[in-house]
């Protein structure tokens, strides 16, 4: 999904009291979707958000 707008809709939606969002702050960037779009989320939507540290290890190669 590349826009949080899009994924409040679908949450608000689905009408499931135990269905959120999930926002990834490494993916965010990755892909480029624009923080202005948050707004569109109600917080209690908002179920987790990671920050990861992905780029603080080296990664291995699929032989190790």
């Amino acid at each position: 999904m590349n826009s949080f707008a899009n994924a409040a809709k679908i949450v608000s939606l689905a009408n499931c009291p135990n269905l959120g969002l999930e926002i990834d702050a490494f993916d965010v960037i990755a892909v480029g979707v624009s923080m202005e779009n948050l707004e569109a989320v109600f917080p209690l939507q908002i179920f987790l958000v990671q920050f990861s540290d992905f780029m603080s290890q080296e990664i291995g190669s699929t032989e190790e």
